[in-house]
């Protein structure tokens, strides 16, 4: 649903999602001692309108797309078992499909191997964007995997559980990704014009658009282009890894768990990419990820448990990375200021748009910056200094037998998470007196005026997430059981410092230019879960669940480019800065009931009454793309809140009649999940994967260090 300022744009987009899913298995046992496991998966999701991309009150119809997902799986296991050790070869495959296209177009089309592509006219304005940019875009990874895990026991010096282990991961990836192939506007240097309406009559056909009276607002225009307009690349990886773990009983009432990983993902951080002057193509692999693990398991008396652990874990790195990388550096493209024409918006190139031939030929830092040279945006860059992000996670705790059916646990819990990696602006400088950027239209500030915007990845991002993790289990007894955990926690990080060219800004800048180390967006202090099951007998069964958790913090943006860097939305100096640490919504309660009746086994009961109640408090939700300032007080700029309720409002301001949209802004740094989660305290752990995953209990309530390794 669509529910922005313009009545004409806000159109119903309705269409059928179609999800198919199948699965097959064969279990075949050769002898007592070996047996094998085959099975296969296979998944087809479409969506004519995909939700995270369409509605909302910042959004035009346009930049909705279809999305077509398809995976095929196979997994087989061999498993041989001994009296003292058992030993499983694990083989698979994966083929996958996600295709991204769009639902606007002007009649032009690119080739991709799933078929004709297409999409919109991307147009930034201040508070509002039409179209999207990367469109087609099909990613298609394939991954072929090897893997073997030996595991034995023996006596010496005390009971030894020995698990040694190896994987092997080959990824053949094909993506298209056409980089605002089909033009993209900055129109950001004025207000929106009040008959925007009439200048886009057909809301998904291009041709049908006026562009030429938003001239007098634009500031840049972009278009990507490839040889013969093929986007297409095609490229490897390759993963190694290797595990080593001793659950060591030195004594009856004491267990050690030692532990050491190494891991290798050749080509992940795309250091095979070569795009000079950013990416030299001959990078050294990051070959010195070692995670070594400890742990201990004290057995304090017969009814209380002591444990404890440490271990480093290297997450994986995501394959867009490398991708993107790799299919950027097959392609051009040609971004032209505002040279002051009436039409220029319409006609940026004042002439036919030129091929990836007149681009390369005509570049700015192939021809020395020549009078109506092009120069091009960049995006889809990885540092070649980056390295894998990686985390240190440590617990101590305890956990207390209070009955023969009652039991208690409490763990304090520390995760410090580091080099994690985003997206960053290169080609701005700074001013030293006030930390603000000059403004990128000021080319002679550019480090690199050959070029428009240089995005490239860096990992410098970091983070610290403190826990105390508590929970009580009673087993059934006397006809009821119930189990509950409470939650207290705070996660603090910072993003990545200000660049200029391909180094750190050397003094402080402006706090919503750097990397400010606060409390983190989806920080949440409280968590609390209950739940249980009565016998009300007569063959009836009650059961309930109850949910609660504090607000989290939503990131705040502004729907413009205030700071001139170019950007279509960011974080607005001392206001946002406020914002990010007040931006607390309230307090989330969920609530599930069940009363159900239970039969004899010999009998066939109907499901009876299944009752389901759920509730939730209303968020409050800051969406500060609609925001605007209204006053000032002090020299400090003040913002109405997009919010759910007049007390989310800065006191004073008001609303100058924007419509309020109830809209989280996602959080959208590129994160690895072994950096902030690890496995519950005193569950065994899995050595030969990179994340700590529990294997008992409820894993969605506990995210903590095992005590394995």
């Amino acid at each position: 649903t669509y529910s922005s300022p313009f009545p004409a744009f806000n159109v119903d987009q309705t269409g059928t999602r179609k999800e198919r899913k199948g699965i097959a298995r064969l279990d075949f046992q050769f002898s007592p001692q070996t047996r094998l496991s085959f099975r296969v998966n296979d998944y087809d999701n479409n969506f004519p309108y995909e939700p995270r991309v369409s509605g909302g009150a910042t959004r035009h119809p346009a930049g909705s797309e279809t999305v077509e997902r398809y995976a095929n799986e196979m997994f087989g296991t061999l498993t041989n078992v001994r009296n003292r050790s058992v030993n499983e070869l694990k083989l698979g495959y994966v083929n996958m499909w996600w295709f991204r296209n769009g639902v606007a177009g002007s009649g032009a089309t690119i080739d991709t191997p799933k078929g004709p592509g297409f999409g919109p006219k991307t147009i930034t304005l201040t508070g509002y964007t039409v179209g999207t940019t990367n469109l087609p875009a099909l990613n298609h990874p394939k991954s072929y995997s090897f893997r073997d895990d030996y595991s034995m026991s023996f006596n010496k010096h005390g009971h030894h559980d020995l698990k040694v282990g190896g994987e092997y991961v080959y990824d053949p990836f094909t993506i298209t990704i056409a980089f605002t192939a089909f033009g993209s506007l900055d129109a950001q240097g004025g207000p929106v014009p009040a008959n925007i309406q009439s200048l886009l009559p057909v809301w998904n056909d291009v041709r049908t658009w006026n562009l030429a009276p938003l001239s007098s607002i634009s500031r840049q225009y972009s278009v990507g282009v490839a040889p013969g307009q093929n986007f297409t690349k095609h490229t490897t990886r390759n993963d190694f890894a290797g595990w080593v773990q001793d659950d060591w009983k030195i004594a009856s009432r004491l267990t050690m768990n030692l532990g050491l990983r190494y891991d290798i993902q050749a080509n992940a951080l795309a250091e095979n990419v070569k795009f000079l002057p950013f990416m030299p193509g001959d990078g050294k692999h990051d070959m010195n990820n070692v995670a070594p693990r400890l742990g201990f398991v004290l057995t304090a008396t017969d009814r209380t448990v002591i444990r404890g652990g440490f271990g480093q874990f290297y997450g994986e790195v995501p394959a867009n990375l490398w991708a993107y990388a790799n299919n950027r550096s097959a392609q051009a493209t040609a971004a032209v200021l505002n040279d002051g024409r009436a039409d220029f918006a319409s006609n940026p190139f004042n002439g036919p748009q030129p091929t990836y031939e007149q681009v390369i030929a005509n570049s700015c830092n192939t021809n020395g910056n020549r009078a109506g040279c092009y120069r091009q945006d960049l995006s889809g860059l990885a540092s070649p200094d980056m390295v894998m992000p990686y985390s240190y996670q440590s617990s101590i705790g305890m956990q207390r037998q209070l009955n023969d059916t009652t039991s208690v646990q409490a763990d304090y819990v520390y995760t410090a998470s580091r080099r994690e990696y985003s997206g960053v602006n290169l080609n701005l400088t700074y001013n030293p007196a006030t930390g603000a950027n000059y403004p990128f239209t000021d080319l002679t500030r550019r480090p690199y005026p050959e070029f428009g915007t240089i995005s490239m990845s860096v990992s410098n991002g970091y983070a610290n997430t403190h826990a105390l993790q508590t929970a009580f289990t009673k087993r059934l007894s006397a006809r009821w059981q119930a189990s509950g955990t409470y939650t207290l926690s705070g996660l603090w990080d910072a993003g990545q410092p200000a660049y200029s060219g391909t180094q750190q800004v050397p003094f402080a800048v402006a706090k919503d230019l750097s990397n400010e180390y606060s409390l983190a967006t989806t920080d949440q202090r409280h968590r609390a879960v209950f739940n249980g099951i009565w016998q009300a007998g007569y063959g009836f069964q009650v059961s309930g669940l109850y949910f609660y958790g504090s607000g989290e913090r939503y990131s705040t943006n502004y729907g413009g480019d205030r700071r001139h860097r170019p950007s279509a939305s960011g974080r607005d100096d001392r206001a946002a800065q406020q914002l990010r640490r007040a931006a607390d919504p309230s307090s989330r309660h969920e609530a599930d009931q069940a009363f159900q009746p239970r039969g004899p086994q010999n009998h066939r009961w109907s499901p009876g009454a299944l009752q389901r109640v759920q509730s939730r408090e209303l968020r409050r939700v800051y969406d500060v793309g609609k925001q605007r300032a209204v006053r000032e007080a002090g020299g400090e700029p003040q913002y109405c809140l997009s919010a759910t309720d007049d007390a989310a409002r800065v006191p004073g301001c008001v609303l100058s009649g924007e419509t309020c949209e109830e809209k989280p802004a996602a959080h959208s740094r590129g994160r690895v999940a072994v950096a902030r989660h690890g496995a519950r305290p005193g569950c065994e752990s899995d050595p030969g994967s990179r994340i700590d995953r529990p294997r008992c209990g409820k894993s969605e309530d506990h995210h903590v260090l095992g005590v394995g390794v």
